[in-house]
């Protein structure tokens, strides 16, 4: 009855919103599913007027990891594991190819960009996690989240934290939510309930992209917040234009 009834949307899009759930595959709602609302019940989702099913492998490995999945998601075109941003002929950590501008995959944000829209990501890992990291980065390693983890021969290469500041799209993005002030800020501290995070990249290059990224936007006389907790996100004026917010050393 529900699908009779249904009345069909035929308008033209104003907006789209991707949310990812990481690891969340079949068996994962399934159970989310029964135990929420038993075995007849229905998780928000699954009254959408049309559901989907993409098989999540990367062009190498059976088993994706999350950016090359990522860049499958948000650039359409399948990778090699552990690179994002980059089509599949960049083996990983290959840096010479990741410069090759053919190699290069734009993301459905540079598109939105294109078209004139406003664009962002709020995210619970790094801002330079893999993830989300396909949105606007072309890495030929996931790790490369700053410069302390790049090899001597990779240095040609941008880390993904400087893609963010410095690159298309990266720069242009309206709104940046997330952890990971380890790789934008150099020689960082440990705060209460922040430690840093030894699993991950920790900058020592003497740059603070975080100012990097608020010079930008007064050099282009924008209006722009740079938010690093709670409450200065809620005093935040809802017209500025661009947002960086970055709360925690390590993921949200």
């Amino acid at each position: 009855d529900r699908a009779l009834r249904r009345v069909y949307n035929e308008g033209i899009a104003k907006n789209v919103i991707i949310f990812v759930a990481d690891g969340m595959g079949l068996t994962t709602s399934t159970a989310a599913r029964i135990y929420g609302k038993g075995e007849e019940g229905f998780l928000a989702f699954d009254k959408f007027p049309h559901i989907g099913v993409i098989k999540t492998y990367s062009a190498n490995k059976y088993v994706a990891d999350s950016c090359s999945t990522a860049t499958a998601m948000f650039c359409g075109v399948k990778a090699n594991q552990k690179t994002t941003g980059l089509d599949s002929t960049v083996d990983y950590s290959d840096c010479n190819g990741s410069l090759n501008p053919q190699a290069r995959v734009p993301s459905i944000l540079k598109w939105a960009q294109d078209a004139g829209k406003s664009t962002g990501f709020v995210t619970t890992t790094r801002v330079t996690h893999a993830t989300p990291s396909a949105l606007y980065a072309h890495a030929a390693d996931r790790n490369w989240e700053c410069e302390t983890v790049m090899p001597q021969d990779s240095r040609v290469c941008k880390d993904i934290a400087r893609q963010l500041v410095e690159d298309l799209p990266g720069k242009n993005i309206n709104v940046i939510m997330g952890g990971g002030r380890q790789m934008l800020q150099s020689n960082v501290t440990e705060g209460d309930n922040d430690p840093i995070d030894t699993w991950a990249c920790y900058s020592k290059d003497g740059r603070d992209l975080i100012k990097d990224w608020q010079d930008d936007k007064a050099r282009r006389e924008v209006s722009y917040a740079y938010v690093s907790n709670n409450g200065e996100l809620q005093d935040l004026d809802t017209n500025t234009e661009f947002v960086l917010g970055i709360n925690l050393d390590l993921h949200t």
